[in-house]
């Protein structure tokens, strides 16, 4: 089961790794909340992570980010 090797510390680093590419560009420091809220709603309704969750994670992420970068540019 692909949930049971999602680890807290590999978390922890990309969400920092992902915070300090984040200072430049204010539209990726909002992926952490975004990957946490869809990881969470995942264990919730699903149970885990599987690869159609997987891929249904990355364009949920993606689409966040291009729609806050879209906002970012008209203020």
């Amino acid at each position: 089961m692909v949930a049971g090797k999602i680890r807290v510390h590999d978390l922890v680093f990309w969400g920092c790794v992902t915070g300090c590419l984040g200072v430049p560009v204010h539209a990726v420091a909002g992926a952490p909340a975004l990957i946490a809220l869809f990881g969470w709603w995942l264990v919730r309704r699903v149970g885990g992570v599987s690869g159609d969750c997987h891929g249904a994670g990355i364009e949920f992420v993606e689409t966040g980010m291009l729609v806050a970068i879209a906002i970012a540019g008209r203020v």
